[in-house]
């Protein structure tokens, strides 16, 4: 199937008024109520449930045309459990949010197991509210998605949301995703307590004004954010910094052929405090921006030709300029050739987001990682 959009039909339907360059009017937004999940220790929100939601919005809306669209992979992950789920339609652009808790010793995915699990550790009461507080956290946050509410990547002044670049005309956004989890630290009692937080947001534009034999221009606006204990009200002392982070797009785990990377930015390893905009551009000059600021950290290049567009960051002290205590938000862009054809579970890239975080005196540390597989897909 091409991957030229059949979406005029999908459109008309929900409503929604396109223009050439993919953007919408606010004028006329589409009215379509997102799907919301929320699960617990005890009942988790499973892949099957997400399928059988979107599913009945599908069949409510009468949306399904057949159109393949970027969706998030739920693959096999022991590590984790999911505990928010989110899914709308915006201006025709599917977008999806998805929370996560570790699934921790004493974190069965059944209330029975949690329920031997307790009697069998005697886990202290702090310890449960904590999880328990995080996962309200979360429900709270996916009853603002329900509200309409998001921080998306790239800005467009036509839409009324906050996406995670600015689009020129040429490039047509195909999907959203945004993936968070809590990062724990398990000590050597067993116990375990929530040190931070990791987000991992990611977009996928095509640009439509440039095309080769066989091929199509790809690009993906990646953000990750880290949220050190102090930014997260219900985690006391002690507390933990921020203390390393990585960011990748890998495109080598396509299955649409050969990737060839064009372009990416950052494009200089510096450590600095950063006020910049970030651009990539097609031959015609359609671009997309995103703006960035953070106080003084580190980054250094770990991309790999054809393969991967990667950062890391570190978060060095630094006087009146801080970054290890803050809410810190990091972004890449890149874009690539890929095959124009595809098929149902192709995969177009995976996204993925390391983030540690740290405690002195004594010294101790915690991690996580978040990946994304982003796959076509009917909804």
């Amino acid at each position: 199937m091409s991957l030229k959009f059949p979406r005029r039909s999908f459109l008309t339907t929900v409503g929604a008024t396109f223009l050439v360059s993919g953007t919408a009017s606010a004028s006329k937004r589409t009215e379509i109520n997102p799907v919301t999940l929320k699960g617990d220790l005890e009942e988790p929100v499973q892949p099957k449930h997400v399928k059988e939601e979107r599913r009945r919005l599908v069949q409510q809306y009468n949306l399904d045309d057949g159109t393949n669209f970027p969706l998030y992979s739920f693959e096999n992950d022991s590590t984790k459990i999911v505990v928010g789920y989110g899914f709308s339609i915006d201006n025709g652009v599917p977008v999806e949010t998805v929370y996560k808790i570790p699934n921790i010793e004493g974190n069965s995915s059944t209330g029975a197991n949690r329920t031997q699990s307790r009697l069998e550790t005697q886990k202290s009461p702090p310890e449960n509210d904590q999880v328990d507080e995080t996962i309200e956290n979360f429900h709270s946050e996916i009853d603002q998605f329900e509200q309409g509410s998001r921080n998306s990547i790239i800005n467009d002044d036509q839409v009324s949301t906050n996406q995670v670049g600015n689009p020129e005309p040429g490039w047509d956004k195909q999907g959203e995703l945004n993936v968070a989890t809590a990062v724990h630290r398990t000590y050597y009692d067993g116990s375990s307590r929530q040190i931070g937080r990791i987000d991992l947001d990611s977009e996928v534009w095509k640009s439509m004004d440039e095309n080769r034999d066989s091929e199509d221009k790809y690009a993906c606006a990646l953000r990750g954010e880290m949220w050190p204990s102090k930014t997260i009200d219900h985690i006391g002392e002690p507390y933990y910094r921020n203390d390393y982070s990585h960011l990748i797009q890998d495109w080598d785990a396509t299955m649409m052929g050969s990737p060839t990377i064009t372009e990416s930015d950052p494009d200089n390893d510096e450590s600095e405090s950063i006020d910049m905009t970030l651009s990539i551009t097609t031959s015609k000059s359609a671009g997309l921006t995103v703006d960035w600021q953070t106080p003084y950290i580190s980054r250094s290049e770990t991309s790999q030709p054809d393969e991967t567009v990667g950062w890391e960051f570190t978060y060095p002290w630094r006087a009146g300029s801080d970054a290890r205590h803050d809410h810190i938000q990091l972004y890449c862009l890149g874009e690539s050739w890929l095959d124009s054809s595809h098929r149902e579970y192709d995969m177009i890239l995976d996204t993925k987001f390391e983030g540690r975080f740290k405690k002195d005196n004594p010294e101790a540390e915690g991690d996580d990682t978040l990946h994304s597989p982003v796959r076509w897909n009917k909804l």
